[in-house]
């Protein structure tokens, strides 16, 4: 309930008819996946579902699904000059990252209902989800989520390094961050707080 909850908030999607799927196109088949986290003792943390789409199952012809990750080189020199250099670090965890990318509108994506979930006033209609939002488990979404990270980091100042494009600089606060996938280690010299978007 509270991963549909977020998913709703986020307006990842609209419940539409089966029959304006436009010719040619089906809907993707859904999955939860459950997770069971714990702390470093072992001790139960908390449960936690996500549901995310088969990408196994969605075409992907014509689909950039490549993403960038920082390379470990580039994580060892970062923390080595943080280490050898006494500057501040800290590591961000996006919750729910790829929701914040739009799905592109000359790539529409239509996905079956998440199973036991039938929002009310469509009961007994054969409904889809079209999707407003990226997911996880999309082919293309890692694609899509770092160009939207990419462009929010250009625009309050970072620019990403010639040899790493997960690299981003801010050379007038003197901060780099480091960005692997949906999490990000950031190094100051000075520390200075921000946020993205």
């Amino acid at each position: 309930d509270a991963e549909i909850a977020s998913l709703e908030a986020k307006k990842a999607w609209d419940v539409v008819e089966r029959s304006s799927i436009p010719s040619g196109m089906k809907a993707v088949p859904g999955t939860w996946a459950q997770h069971i986290k714990r702390k470093p003792s072992g001790e139960l943390s908390k449960f936690k579902s996500r549901w995310t789409c088969r990408g196994d199952m969605q075409p992907s012809e014509g689909l950039e699904t490549y993403a960038p990750l920082v390379g470990w080189p580039t994580v060892r020199a970062a923390m080595l000059l943080a280490a050898t250099h006494g500057w501040q670090t800290r590591q961000v965890d996006f919750t729910n990252a790829f929701i914040q990318s739009d799905q592109p509108l000359d790539q529409p994506l239509f996905l079956e209902m998440p199973q036991y979930y039938r929002p009310v006033g469509f009961e007994g209609k054969d409904m889809v989800l079209k999707m407003n939002k990226c997911i996880y488990g999309q082919v293309n979404s890692p694609r899509l989520f770092y160009e939207h990270l990419s462009a929010g980091m250009a625009k309050i100042g970072f620019e990403p390094s010639q040899s790493d494009p997960c690299l981003f600089i801010h050379k007038e606060l003197q901060i780099m961050v480091l960005n692997y996938c949906d999490e990000q280690c950031n190094a100051t010299q000075i520390f200075t707080k921000f946020y993205v978007n």
